[in-house]
C-alpha cells in the first residue's frame, strides 16, 4: 500500500473503529490476484487496529462511493455557515487517488 492509501485507511481505521460501514477498494486494472492480495492487506490492518470483523463490508467500488446529493450539501453549508464554521472545512467520504473510501452505515 502506498503512503496515501496507509494515510486513508488510518483515518478511516479511526471511523471504523467506532461505526461499521462499507470500504471501496477500486479494482480497476489490477488482476484478481492483485486485487485479492490488497483487500487482505486492508482487512489484515483492520483486525490488527482492532476494528471488529464484520463490522466493515469490502466491495469494488470508485472512491467515494455515490456521495451524497446536492440538496443534502447545501443544508450542511448553510448549516456551517450559520455558525461560522469555515465552509473549506466540509468533507465527506470524499474521492481519493488511492482507491480507499468509506461510506458509513449509520450518518
Amino acid at each position: 500500500m502506498n503512503e496515501l492509501g496507509t494515510r486513508d485507511l488510518s483515518v478511516l481505521i479511526d471511523h471504523f473503529l467506532k461505526v461499521g460501514g462499507n470500504l471501496n477498494v477500486h479494482r480497476g486494472e489490477a488482476t484478481t490476484a492483485l486485487y485479492d492480495e490488497r483487500v487482505k492487506s486492508v482487512l489484515e490492518r483492520l483486525a490488527s487496529a482492532g476494528v471488529k470483523n464484520g463490522a466493515v463490508s469490502i466491495q469494488d467500488g470508485i472512491p467515494g462511493g455515490e456521495g451524497i446529493g446536492t440538496e443534502r450539501v447545501i443544508v450542511i453549508l448553510k448549516e456551517k455557515m450559520s455558525k461560522g464554521t469555515n465552509i473549506s472545512a466540509v468533507g465527506g467520504s470524499g474521492s481519493s487517488s488511492s482507491g480507499v473510501s468509506s461510506n458509513s452505515t449509520n450518518p
